[in-house]
């Protein structure tokens, strides 16, 4: 089966950059917005949430995913420069299901997208 990824960040080329990474390894479906509501048009496998902002306002993000009926059981991965500012309970607690520090690699970004997926 074919997964669907969602890219939601305010970077539209780190977002084109994850997704050409993504589509050279594996063939599934990946789109990119800048809007958490296009999760609820087409809900997808996962979502990849790269938003550079403070901790606070990507809490209230995935708070709004998880408060909608058709968002709350996506898992989310997020993509942070500085992910020492999320602990580990935090994760748990929001339902964040990890964190990749940026820069990336590839190879981990698949792993850990195919870990939350299957």
């Amino acid at each position: 089966m074919i997964k669907t990824i969602l890219l939601i960040g305010d970077d539209f080329k780190n977002l084109v950059l994850i997704k050409i990474n993504l589509q050279s390894i594996v063939n599934w479906r990946i789109f990119i917005t800048d809007s958490i509501f296009e999760a609820y048009i087409k809900p997808p496998d996962v979502v990849l949430l790269d938003i550079n902002v403070p901790r606070a306002n990507i809490v209230k993000v995935v708070f709004i995913l998880r408060k909608n009926s058709t968002t709350k059981h996506i898992p989310i991965i997020i993509f942070m420069d500085r992910p020492w500012e999320i602990s580990e309970r935090g994760l748990i607690h929001f339902g964040i299901k990890g964190i990749i520090s940026k820069p990336f690699d590839r190879l981990t970004l698949l792993d850990q997208i195919i870990q939350t997926v299957d």
